[in-house]
C-alpha cells in the first residue's frame, strides 16, 4: 500500500471508529497509532453512570456497524478489511496538560486508563472484537 493509500484508509478507519465514540457522546482524546482514546465522563446523578454506561457500550457497536459497511466497499475494490478491537473500563482518571515543559498534551493518565489499554490488547489474542472488565456495572447489559 502506497503511503497516500494507507493515510487515506487510516482516516476513513478513524472517521468510523472515533467517529461512533463521538456520535454516542464520548471524546476522542488521542489517536496513538492506529488506536483511539476516547473517555465517556460520569456526569450528573442519578444517571451519570448508567448513561456513560450505555454511551461507552454503544460505541464499538456503532463502530462495527460502520466498518462492516465500509469493509464491504474495501472487498469490492480488492482492499483488505479492517477490523479493530475495544476495551472498555470503568475508573477514576485524571486528565490536564502533562508533558514537559516544552512540550505539553491534553490526557488522561492513571490506572483505568492504563488498564483499558491492556483489555484492549487482548482483543486481538482472544479474537473478540469488544471486552470489557467486570467494572462495569450490573445495570449496563453487554448486548
Amino acid at each position: 500500500m502506497t503511503r497516500e493509500c494507507y493515510l487515506a484508509a487510516l482516516d476513513k478507519y478513524f472517521d468510523r471508529v472515533a467517529g461512533a465514540a463521538m456520535e454516542q457522546g464520548g471524546g476522542v482524546l488521542k489517536f496513538i497509532g492506529d488506536a483511539v482514546l476516547a473517555i465517556f465522563p460520569i456526569v450528573g446523578k442519578p444517571d451519570g453512570l448508567s448513561k456513560a454506561c450505555s454511551q461507552a457500550h454503544a460505541a464499538p457497536r456503532q463502530a462495527y456497524q460502520h466498518m462492516e459497511h465500509a469493509n464491504k466497499d474495501r472487498i469490492a475494490n480488492g482492499d483488505q478489511a479492517l477490523a479493530f478491537g475495544a476495551g472498555l473500563h470503568r475508573g477514576n482518571i485524571t486528565y490536564g496538560n502533562i508533558g514537559t515543559s516544552k512540550r505539553l498534551d491534553f490526557t488522561v493518565i492513571g490506572p483505568a486508563v492504563n488498564e483499558a489499554s491492556r483489555i484492549e490488547s487482548l482483543c486481538k489474542t482472544l479474537d473478540e472484537p469488544v471486552l470489557a472488565s467486570l467494572r462495569l456495572p450490573v445495570d449496563c447489559p453487554l448486548d
